[in-house]
């Protein structure tokens, strides 16, 4: 009896562990930018530029968790990843007037042209909010299932 007692018990914390890791509510964003370049910058400045770009993000932003420029035919796509809304709205500070990051992003837009973002997850309507001023073409896609391993 002791055994089937233990062995249920045993069960039990396994199902609530397993359905408690499932329920877990991923709160990352990955944002998909579509962009051409600009300025007639050759194919070689702008990967000087994206690696330099990708280090200050990298030293400066301890939440993003993930960061990459991707030649894709005449464009470059930028792929963001951040742990939740929160992280990417301390981006949106980072390269606002007076942001740590804004140098690198005068830079940046000397660069690049945004001609999309997708932003696949559920942003907060905080950060919707906070980036609406930039006036930049976002589209949301919420999620039905995810999960990330960060």
């Amino acid at each position: 009896m002791k055994k089937l007692i233990f062995l249920a018990f045993i069960l039990t914390a396994s199902c609530n562990s397993t359905e408690k890791e499932i329920s877990n509510k991923n709160d990352e964003l990955i944002f998909v930018v579509d962009m051409k370049v600009i300025n007639n910058k050759t194919a070689a400045e702008v990967a000087d530029f994206s690696a330099y770009y990708t280090t200050a993000i990298q030293k400066n932003e301890p939440a993003t968790i993930g960061w990459g420029f991707y030649k894709s035919e005449d464009k470059v796509i930028l792929i963001e990843r951040y742990t939740n809304s929160e992280a990417m709205i301390k981006h949106a500070q980072n390269v606002s007037p007076e942001g740590i990051l804004q140098p690198h992003f005068v830079k940046f837009m000397e660069h690049f042209e945004i001609q999309k973002i997708d932003v696949y997850g559920d942003a907060s309507e905080a950060m919707k909010a906070f980036v609406e001023p930039f006036n930049l073409p976002f589209a949301y896609h919420s999620s039905f299932a995810s999960f990330s391993r960060n």
